[in-house]
């Protein structure tokens, strides 16, 4: 088991990229977004958002019987930062089931990754929001849904220094992926050096469900060893 989690590391380390460092930030673009409206964010002179209406305009995505309205209920980064409030509302008919909330800034993104084997068919999706673009984070929040309930399982980070000098990563395995475990969810997440004077490392968290129930485990803990 544990060189078999190693081969899976270090093949998702080699696998990461690096992110551009334009001049101007520019939405988080390789996430997909199922939302039936879309709107752009506004860029002021230093290329950073402005008080703009048009983020705190409802976006809304279908996640298998769902409808999920998601968003900012305010936005401003003088004023917020990078903490603008966000939100997320899960219905299901005309009933809200879920609400979340988060802090952040840039593009809301929603995707759908449908029903997974989970010790049954389990409704997985993710929220991503942030900017991509050097110096900026993107915190994306895994859910997952059964017995007509949602739970929150984990914040997960990318990033990228302007200085090109490390990255953070993150993905998951699935059941049917390869080196996928039975009826669990393995998120990993990693951290790479691009000017090799310490080790890559990562981190991988196994989500294991029952018919009813999940437990969440940390297999490893290199991350905390990052100098």
């Amino acid at each position: 088991m544990g060189k078999q989690f190693l081969f899976i590391l270090f093949s998702l380390t080699i696998l990461v990229g690096t992110i551009s460092c334009d001049d101007k930030p520019r939405p988080k673009n390789e996430r997909v977004s199922f939302s039936d409206t879309v709107t752009q964010p506004v860029f002021n002179s230093e290329g950073t958002y402005t008080e703009d209406s048009s983020m705190t305009i409802p976006q809304y995505s279908q996640a298998g019987e769902y409808k999920v309205e998601y968003g900012y209920s305010s936005y401003d980064e003088e004023k917020f930062g990078h903490s603008n409030p966000g939100y997320m509302r899960v219905f299901k008919g005309d009933s809200l089931i879920f609400e979340d909330s988060f802090k952040g800034e840039g593009t809301v993104f929603f995707e759908s990754f449908g029903y997974q084997e989970l010790a049954g068919k389990k409704l997985v999706f993710e929220l991503t929001n942030g900017t991509e673009a050097c110096d900026y984070y993107s915190f994306s929040r895994y859910y997952v849904s059964f017995g007509d309930k949602i739970y929150f399982l984990k914040t997960v980070t990318s990033f990228t220094g302007g200085d090109q000098y490390s990255s953070l990563f993150y993905d998951h395995i699935f059941p049917q992926d390869s080196a996928g475990i039975q009826n669990s969810i393995l998120l990993v997440e990693g951290q790479v050096f691009y000017e090799h004077d310490q080790p890559d490392r990562s981190d991988t968290t196994l989500i294991h469900f029952t018919d009813h129930d999940f437990t969440m485990t940390k297999l490893t803990d290199n991350l905390s060893k990052v100098k």
